[in-house]
């Protein structure tokens, strides 16, 4: 054979190649995969439409599948239906030829649970060479079973929808495993996790698991629903709020697990700015502790020596401490001064401390001076005032003045000019 005839032989081939080619790729699926939600005893009719030269049936059978997870069987041979769907009646395939537009249709009538799944239409050539599918996914709507919240892997639930709402124990800012588990539900159902008003689902994981029983081709798919995370973290203002675990099927409505939330946290302090005259008698600082459990140590620090001081100790007969139990976790506490001296006016330190952690704060007594001209009422006593300040800022209270002095007492104009000018004294001292 000559180079001439191996040219000619290459050319043929090359030819015969893109005859090939050209072929396969005049064809076209028209039809776009849909997805159905439907409800028991709804009919459905599924297409499939594809552009084709050169059809044929027989070289070119096109074959409904019905797929239930990972188990597929076929339904027709050319419009015939195939057991176990023939003899239900209820399934039918048609035909319909409009060269070059073909359209080989599906439809199921009173649809059962046992029909959701994905069914797939494909157009194959000679020798089982696939040109094209569409696939339809159909859903039959089924309510979820039960909801149920899991913690820390535990294999017993603490909250179902059909319970009233257990407490769920947990610590502040300390990682715990939280497990939502729906059964049952189909399409697999929408998930919410909710702490209070906000939204936590993004701090979560879903996956579903599906089951299959029943004959095949009508399995009963059942799907569970697990929405979990091992690092859920909650906050002391998270203490009694609500967890809740909602399930939703579109069309079905929602079913809710919840708990309350019962957080055990650090103590937290908040205290009074305190402000006095120089000479005020029976001053006192003044601060609210909450605490999850209840403290376990109260006290104040007087100075930088460590001189400490509890309810039911007077230290140097000037220094004691009032514990007023205020409920729901809150105690209030006053550290009172029987007189305020020069040396008062500094940072006491307040220290409370529970199971979770030790928690302190500094509490300043400011000095207070007097403006003139004074009125007659503030000549023959001291005044306190103080109002409520946390982190978050100062709020004055007008409730919390203080006068010091004789109620009962009477002055006369030479007296009251002798106390103007006697606390005129101190203030400018």
């Amino acid at each position: 054979m000559t180079s001439y005839d191996d040219a000619i032989n290459l050319l043929f081939l090359i030819l015969l190649l893109g005859c090939q080619i050209g072929k396969a790729n005049l064809f076209t699926m028209v039809t776009e995969g849909q997805m159905f939600v439907l409800n028991v005893s709804d009919d459905v009719t599924l297409q499939c439409e594809f552009q084709m030269e050169h059809f044929n049936l027989f070289y070119n059978p096109v074959i409904w599948l019905k797929i239930q997870y990972h188990e597929s069987t076929e339904m027709n041979i050319m419009g015939n239906m195939k057991e176990p769907f023939a003899s239900t009646g209820k399934f039918r395939v048609y035909f319909k030829p409009t060269p070059p537009t073909y359209v080989m249709g599906l439809s199921i009538q009173d649809l059962t649970l046992q029909d959701s799944g994905n069914y797939t239409c494909e157009v194959r050539a000679p020798g089982s060479k696939l040109l094209g599918q569409v696939t339809h996914r159909i859903f039959i709507r089924a309510h979820v079973i039960d909801v149920a919240v899991y913690q820390d892997a535990s294999v017993s639930r603490i909250a179902t929808s059909h319970v009233i709402p257990p407490i769920l124990g947990l610590v502040e800012d300390t990682p715990t495993s939280i497990k939502c588990i729906a059964e049952g539900g189909n399409p697999p159902p929408e998930v919410e996790m909710l702490l209070g008003h906000r939204d936590v689902t993004d701090q979560f994981h879903v996956q579903t698991y599906p089951t299959l029983s029943g004959e095949k081709g009508f399995r009963l798919m059942q799907t569970t629903t697990v929405i979990w995370t091992d690092y859920f973290r909650v906050s002391a203002e998270d203490d009694k709020k609500k967890l809740k675990c909602k399930v939703t099927i579109p069309g079905l409505g929602s079913q809710t697990a919840l708990a309350i939330l019962e957080v055990n946290y650090a103590p937290t302090i908040y205290c009074k700015l305190s402000e006095a005259y120089l000479g005020d008698k029976n001053v006192y600082l003044s601060c609210e502790v909450r605490a999850r459990p209840g403290v376990t140590a109260l006290y104040w620090e007087l100075d930088a020596n460590g001189t400490v001081v509890t309810e039911g100790i007077v230290v140097n007969e000037e220094y004691w401490v009032i514990n007023m139990d205020q409920g729901d976790n809150m105690i209030q506490t006053q550290l009172y001064l029987r007189e305020v001296k020069r040396d008062s006016f500094r940072t006491y330190n307040l220290v409370a401390e529970n199971n979770v952690a030790v928690t302190s704060r500094n509490v300043e007594l400011k000095r207070l001076h007097h403006d003139f001209p004074l009125q007659p009422h503030l000549v023959a006593g001291q005044e306190l005032k103080s109002h409520y300040v946390s982190d978050a800022g100062k709020r004055p209270n007008p409730k919390y003045v203080f006068i010091h002095g004789s109620a009962g007492s009477r002055h006369s104009k030479s007296s009251l000019i002798c106390g103007v000018i006697s606390v005129w004294i101190l203030s400018i001292l």
